[in-house]
């Protein structure tokens, strides 16, 4: 079963693939990452990245992101796979089963967490960056942020209160250099 839909295996693998092959930069991306969080709890060292640098410090495995902001994979260790392989793992609060538990690492798993952690420190700096232009955030929700003004608060001489205003084009043109080569484009909306 794939989200409530019941599929066969043959026709899940072909769909998988077909993605895979479609998506070749993302699968190359999990690869990397994959080969270095288990180069640096094999090694011990920092190994770095397109993204960001994986080191272990006693048994974590750190990784710094762009922001300087650390994820934390607990306890990371190798362990076999129910197919015999040596694979990386951590423990963490498990998903599945809703406790704490051992969890393996791949690199989509990885690609995952660091994209959500760079993605909120996106969202971290817009918030700062829209509160420095006068519109105070009082609700994020996913990649969204809202602000509650008074009425007439947003009115810019000559548009309606659906057209974009001025100030996000601020947002992005102030993101820091480690955000360089990120689509940073935002977007406003004016409701009532």
């Amino acid at each position: 079963q794939a989200y409530g839909a019941d599929i066969d295996e043959t026709t899940a693998l072909r769909v998988r693939d077909d993605w895979r092959a479609a998506n070749k930069p993302i699968v190359s991306l999990w690869r990397e990452i994959e080969e270095a969080a288990i180069s640096a709890v094999s090694w011990g060292e920092e190994v770095i990245t397109r993204c960001g640098s994986f080191k272990l410090i006693k048994r974590d495995l750190l990784f710094k992101l762009p922001s300087g902001r650390i994820l934390s994979f607990p306890n990371a260790h190798f362990k076999m796979n129910e197919w015999g392989d040596n694979k990386l793992a951590y423990e963490g609060m498990n998903n599945q089963i809703h406790r704490w538990g051992v969890i393996d690492i791949y690199g989509g798993s990885l690609v995952q967490s660091i994209t959500q952690a760079i993605a909120r420190d996106l969202l971290a700096h817009a918030v700062h960056q829209v509160e420095k232009a006068g519109y105070p955030v009082v609700l994020t929700v996913h990649d969204e942020m809202v602000s509650d003004v008074p009425e007439g608060f947003c009115r810019v001489e000559g548009r309606s209160n659906h057209e974009e205003l001025p100030f996000p084009k601020s947002v992005a043109e102030s993101a820091p250099q480690r955000f360089l080569g990120l689509d940073l484009t935002c977007r406003q909306a004016v409701k009532r």
